[in-house]
């Protein structure tokens, strides 16, 4: 092979690399939606917010948020260093796979383990503001293998179709998941 043809392919080849960087570092940026395709949120449940003082759950700011808050790429689950999710592990000998997320309003995904932290509930994430949807998720290499809307601070069984819409949209096999 003449060596301007070796250059012309290498050109091509670190532009493809360039390119398909550039659209993970477009897909990890914080989703924003206008507000007139925001996603559908509910309130928590009013008994949770004296039980959430005098348990001392801690509520998260926008900052202390970030670290939850994962990203899904062609359905892969990334957490917030850009890497690819293993398997999620809760400690509970209920559920030993699963553990928390809750949507926000522009379908933001952030995941958090209550099991371990018995701090950190659903009401943590949005410091008891509402959400967009909520429950216990599980993650297989990277992939996520169930979601519900099992969430005691809130009620969002209702909201559980726009979860998987977004999810799906973030190239997620939905079949089979939800409640």
């Amino acid at each position: 092979m003449n060596s301007n043809l070796m250059s012309f392919l290498k050109a091509i080849l670190l532009g493809l690399v360039f390119l398909s960087s550039a659209a993970f570092a477009q897909d990890w940026r914080v989703k924003v939606k206008a507000d007139s395709q925001l996603l559908p949120t509910v309130q928590m449940g009013e008994r949770f917010v004296e039980r959430d003082a005098r348990k001392q759950v801690v509520y998260l700011n926008a900052e202390q948020r970030e670290q939850y808050r994962v990203v899904v790429v062609a359905g892969i689950v990334y957490n917030s260093q850009g890497q690819p999710l293993a398997d999620s592990k809760d400690g509970n000998s209920s559920y030993p796979d699963r553990i928390n997320y809750v949507m926000d309003a522009h379908g933001n995904l952030y995941i958090f383990n209550e099991f371990l932290h018995k701090e950190i509930r659903h009401s943590s994430l949005f410091a008891g503001k509402p959400i967009a949807g909520g429950g216990e998720i599980a993650i297989h290499s990277g992939r996520i293998t169930h979601i519900d809307s099992e969430s005691g601070h809130y009620s969002t069984s209702s909201l559980m179709g726009n979860v998987l819409k977004e999810l799906q949209a973030d190239g997620v096999n939905t079949k089979g998941l939800g409640n």
